[in-house]
């Protein structure tokens, strides 16, 4: 504050006064003021100049003042509260540092009460972190649950090598076979949520993980815990209108071709459509083709019914371990361990092999005509062979299959007897020294070995005896029933084999069957 009659200016070079004629200040006055305003090294003779002079001119009394500033703090924070940042400004002149109790007292100040930094608070009483903003709290950030987890425990798709120099594209994986008892799925819980904390000491919320809904469908079961899918039943895994099915039938509701590829299904398979040339559909059950087989392979563990019919190109195969139905089949070849029956039209340059027998019984068209018949008991059509004398080979009475098993089993029977025989004569040897005491640990381990041996090859050779007891009866029954029935015409050029003695039809004949009698194969009126 300037007094009447003096001024203090203050230059780059220190303090000047300036005292006019009027004032009535005395040096003491002078002394005062200057101290008051902090003048360093002040001159009282440069004072007493000045107060004698009183004209006005500045005089230099004494160097600037020296300023004394604290340091000052600032508190900044983010929007969500987490973090918190201190910046400290340097004190001027002897102006002090921060406390500790300074620095917190200025966060409490600010209500940031949370996840304070002590040795950052310690750091900043004095030099060395000054001029910067520093995170001086932060906050616990909130622990959000994960969600659980469904993870498939089956393969839902084919793996292929695509770098592979052979591709097959009918083989497109697009049936996953499920068996009952098979797990399907496995869900994870989700984990737990902890609450976070700002640096106000608020508690911030956590999301809770989600507990997913496992979509269950028809023929699937959850297990007590709710964590896994099990198949309640055999067919194939279907994922649809977000819920999961095991299916019996597996349905194709248009063509088999490369939008569907080969089919491996250990159900039913049905197709609504055609099957095309070169493509496979295998079933554990039945198959029912609505449509026409082209040249394709088909094999079935139950009985096999093809609507239309089989236009085979010398290429389709039919396995049926059941009854084959088709409308017609035309230049197939033909594995089948029961019936063969074409209800609509003709059975023509076909290779048939069956245990039972082949009905060709359509009244306008069932016509038998070209390749090799072999049917266990029985082939019955309306007409045998063809006018321009097709060479027809037709052969009851004998079950190729059969007996070509009843030899593999023969031969498997040898083979363990020869091994059973083996394994007892080591027995026999092993049990002597047992009986002199020579039998050390190792030798003892080989006898319980052998002797399980020997169980496992008395069990096999039991199974097998049953087996060959079996082939015999059904191939005897084969032998006994042997009949071909002819309700319409017979052409030459048919050669009839009824167990193994063949007859050559040499004219045209009407309504008969051939039987074998006294060794002989008879011809006899239809009946």
């Amino acid at each position: 504050m300037e007094t009447t009659g003096i001024r203090f200016e203050e230059r780059e070079d220190g303090v000047y006064l300036v005292v006019a004629a009027e004032t009535e200040l005395t040096l003491s006055d002078l002394l005062g003021q200057a101290r008051e305003r902090g003048i360093g090294n002040c001159d009282e003779g440069a004072l007493q100049e000045a107060l004698g002079q009183r004209r006005g001119r500045p005089v230099r009394i004494g160097d600037l003042p020296v300023r004394s500033e604290p340091a000052r703090i600032r508190v900044r924070m983010s929007d969500d509260a987490m973090r918190a940042e201190i910046f400290v400004s340097p004190p001027e002149g002897e102006g002090s540092w921060p406390t500790e109790e300074e620095l917190r007292a200025t966060l409490q100040g600010e209500k940031i009460l949370f996840g304070v930094k002590e040795e950052i608070l310690r750091s900043l009483t004095g030099p060395g972190a000054e001029n910067r903003w520093i995170v001086v709290a932060e906050g616990r950030p909130p622990l959000h649950g994960e969600d659980g987890q469904i993870f498939f425990k089956v393969q839902t798709t084919t793996a292929r090598d695509l770098a592979a120099a052979k591709i097959d594209l009918r083989d497109m994986g697009s049936i996953v076979n499920i068996t009952r008892g098979t797990e399907i799925l496995e869900k994870t819980l989700p984990t737990e949520a902890v609450d976070g904390t700002d640096v106000l000491g608020r508690t911030v919320k956590a999301r809770r993980g989600r507990d997913p809904r496992i979509p269950v469908g028809a023929n699937v079961r959850v297990s007590d815990d709710g964590r896994h899918l099990y198949a309640d039943a055999d067919g194939h895994l279907s994922i649809k209108d977000d819920r999961i099915s095991v299916l019996p039938l597996f349905e194709v509701a248009g063509d088999v071709d490369f939008s569907v590829g080969n089919i491996d299904f250990l159900g039913a398979v049905e197709v609504k459509g055609t099957i095309r040339e070169d493509f496979v559909v295998k079933a554990g059950g039945d198959i029912v083709v609505k449509g026409v087989v082209e040249g394709a392979t088909l094999e079935c563990q139950g009985n096999m019914n093809i609507l239309v019919g089989v236009r085979g190109m010398g290429k389709a195969h039919l396995f049926c371990k059941g009854i084959l139905r088709a409308g017609y089949l035309d230049q197939c070849n033909v594995r089948c361990d029961h019936d063969v029956i074409i209800e609509k039209g003709a059975l023509r340059h076909s290779n048939i092999a069956c245990r039972g027998k082949v009905l060709v019984t359509n009244d306008k068209k069932g016509q038998v005509v070209g390749g090799k018949i072999q049917a266990g008991t029985e082939v019955h059509c309306i007409s045998l062979g063809g006018e321009m004398g097709t060479r027809t080979l037709v052969s009851v009475g004998f079950a190729p299959e059969l007996v070509e098993e009843r030899k593999k089993q023969t031969e498997m029977l040898k083979e363990m007897t020869i091994k059973l025989h083996e394994v007892m004569n080591n027995i026999a040897f092993l049990k002597k020294l047992d009986e002199k005491g020579g039998l050390d640990e190792a030798r003892r381990v080989l006898l319980v070995k052998l002797t399980k041996a020997r169980f496992q090859l008395e069990a096999q050779q039991g199974l097998v005896n049953e087996r060959l007891a079996a082939l015999e009866e059904e191939i005897e029954r084969c032998r006994q029933e042997g009949v071909v029935r002819v309700r319409g015409n017979c052409y030459p050029g048919v050669t009839v084999s009824v167990r193994g003695v063949s007859y050559v039809v040499r004219e045209e004949m009407k309504f008969v069957r051939f039987i074998l009698d006294q060794g002989e194969v008879r011809v006899l009126p239809f009946s």
